[in-house]
């Protein structure tokens, strides 16, 4: 039994991006670099940017504010896969969970 590789799983949890431009087929694989603490400075100060550039709300249901955070979850995630596989897949069944739970309560309210 082969054990699947840090990019196979990467690969299946964040899938490649494809889009038409041109006439030409692209296709953008998410990086299987790891993070350095710079990294994840950086990835906190963009965050901060974002949330202020599309003035997003500080509490309450806020959809700019729930994609800005799941994107900022999937890049977490994403790093935690690449050094720790295990983790990285007990992350994904978390953020999963959660938006279940959210578009439960979406659908109540």
């Amino acid at each position: 039994e082969s054990k699947p590789s840090s990019e196979d799983i990467l690969n299946a949890i964040l899938p490649p991006r494809e889009w038409l431009e041109n006439g030409k087929h692209y296709i953008q694989y998410v990086s299987h670099a790891e993070a350095s603490r710079v990294d994840v400075a950086r990835l906190r100060e963009m965050l901060d940017q974002k949330l202020m550039e599309r003035q997003a709300r500080e509490s309450g249901i806020c959809p700019v504010r729930e994609e800005l955070f799941s994107q900022c979850f999937d890049e977490i995630i994403r790093q935690v896969t690449i050094s720790e596989q295990h983790r990285g897949i007990l992350l994904l069944r978390v953020r999963d969970e959660i938006k279940m739970t959210i578009a439960a309560y979406q659908t109540l309210y």
